[in-house]
């Protein structure tokens, strides 16, 4: 069984601008191995390595641009061995790189949209056709029905 969670952030910046910043997070931290850059620059597939005693993920990335603002769509996707997600750490992968993009364009090249907590809201959002467990996710923090 694989486990795969899914999550979004909206970005009030230009769809390149939040790819050129990524890339410096991708490029910039070591858990980010094997970044592979779509032909459009705006998907990345990148292979997670946290740590040596936990096993290597693969995560996808997708940019969309929509008006004014950007939708950042990530996707971890673990190995098919892997039948549960203990600790959450497969959301916690994403919610990770959400704040490391968020830190690198705080130098004044991006600012997250809307007040904290819609920022929450956001990232607490499952993706379109993502996993029940998304859903777990927010019954969890009491999201849901928001």
């Amino acid at each position: 069984m694989t486990v795969v969670r899914e999550q979004q952030a909206i970005f009030n910046v230009a769809a390149e601008t939040l790819a050129g910043t990524l890339k410096v997070v991708l490029h910039s931290n070591r858990i980010y191995q094997n970044v592979e850059v779509g032909p459009d620059g705006r998907e990345f597939s990148v292979t997670l390595t946290p740590d040596f005693l936990l096993l290597p993920t693969r995560m996808t990335i997708r940019i969309v641009p929509e008006g004014m603002q950007t939708l950042l769509m990530v996707r971890t996707t673990s190995q098919w061995f892997i039948i549960g997600d203990i600790g959450n750490l497969y959301n916690k992968y994403i919610v990770d790189l959400f704040a490391a993009v968020r830190q690198e364009g705080s130098h004044g090249l991006l600012r997250a949209s809307s007040a904290p907590d819609a920022i929450s809201e956001t990232l607490l959002r499952p993706a379109e056709g993502s996993s029940t467990a998304a859903e777990e996710l927010l019954r969890a923090t009491g999201k849901q029905g928001q």
